[in-house]
């Protein structure tokens, strides 16, 4: 059974999807599969861009905790034949992701990720460590690690006892590309430059990067041809 609290599912809402498998695939080299059946799925009162679900045993009584301590229900219950029961919804400053029960049992995967799955998730917000008490109360997280930003205050990296799920830091709240709260997905690939030289020649802007972070790894955010953002991952191995 998936343990709650983890991440277990991403999509992307959007208003050209045509458009975004055209981009998305050939920048992560991910494969294509369409979901047959009569069931329409459409999102509620959500933006647009990346979505992160955060599996739960219960969806309502998550749903009605995360009122409890300030969030928000933006839709649901929202009941998929076979998939499962979710929630829409934000925390108390407004980052919206989603919540969701299974249908069924699911492995918990215990590997790391391969090139281009989902390898990080990070909240940007106003202010992460007032943040953070409604995550660790609503999902069980733990504090893994604090860095020293300098300038841009803290990183924290959270996970659930020692698997690590992701990180949360403050955003800039000025300049050509700043966003309101949210969560950001790294997609993780073999070769970054080869990556962002794709993404930009199908109509993407790459707002930071390539930069290296603890460990070595690169990262790199990019706003891609619909004006929403994600983010690139690769891993660099260790030397020696």
């Amino acid at each position: 059974m998936a343990k709650a609290g983890a991440f277990v599912w991403f999509e992307f809402l959007n208003l050209n999807n045509e458009a975004a498998l055209a981009f998305y695939p050939a920048v992560l080299g991910w494969s294509v599969h369409e979901w047959g059946g009569d069931f329409v799925y459409a999102g509620a009162s959500v933006s647009e861009g990346w979505m992160a679900y955060v599996g739960c045993a219960d969806a309502d009584a998550t749903a009605q905790r995360v009122k409890e301590h300030g969030g928000t229900v933006l839709a649901g219950p929202i009941d998929i034949p076979g998939a499962g029961r979710m929630y829409a919804v934000a925390d108390p400053q407004g980052a919206v992701f989603s919540l969701h029960q299974s249908a069924t049992p699911e492995a918990e995967g215990g590997a790391p990720p391969a090139p281009s799955a989902i390898s990080w998730v990070e909240l940007v917000t106003d202010d992460h460590e007032a943040s953070w008490p409604f995550y660790e109360s609503c999902f069980g997280w733990t504090t893994q690690q604090v860095l020293d930003l300098g300038p841009m205050g803290t990183y924290r990296s959270f996970g659930l006892g020692r698997t690590p799920k992701g990180g949360t830091m403050n955003r800039s709240r000025s300049g050509p590309h700043a966003r309101p709260p949210r969560w950001r997905l790294y997609g993780r690939v073999v070769d970054l430059n080869h990556a962002l030289s794709r993404a930009r020649d199908l109509g993407a802007t790459i707002v930071s990067g390539p930069n290296a972070v603890l460990g070595g790894d690169l990262v790199a955010v990019l706003v891609d041809p619909q004006g929403l953002e994600f983010a690139l991952h690769q891993v660099v191995p260790a030397a020696g």
